[in-house]
C-alpha cells in the first residue's frame, strides 16, 4: 500500500501524466509528419509541381524533428 501512496503523491503523478501526455503527442506528431511525406509523394505524381523536391525535404526534416520529439519525451520527460 505505501508504494501506492507514493505514487500518487502530487509530484510523482504530475511527472507521469506529462510524460504520458509527451509520449502521446509525438507519437500522433510522428503519425501526421509521415502521413505528409505520403500525401506529397502523391501530389507530386499528380500535379506538376517545379519544387516537389524542396517540398519532400521539408517533409523528411518534419519527419526527423518528430521522432527527435519522441526520443525526446521517452528517455528525457
Amino acid at each position: 500500500m505505501e508504494p501506492l501512496l507514493e505514487f500518487l503523491d502530487a509530484q510523482h503523478l504530475f511527472s507521469f501524466f506529462l510524460k504520458l501526455f509527451g509520449v502521446t503527442l509525438g507519437l500522433l506528431y510522428l503519425f501526421f509528419a509521415v502521413i505528409m511525406i505520403r500525401q506529397v509523394i502523391s501530389m507530386k505524381r499528380t500535379v506538376s509541381v517545379k519544387d516537389g523536391g524542396i517540398l519532400l525535404i521539408i517533409s523528411y526534416i518534419q519527419v526527423s524533428l518528430a521522432t527527435v520529439i519522441v526520443f525526446y519525451a521517452l528517455f528525457i520527460l
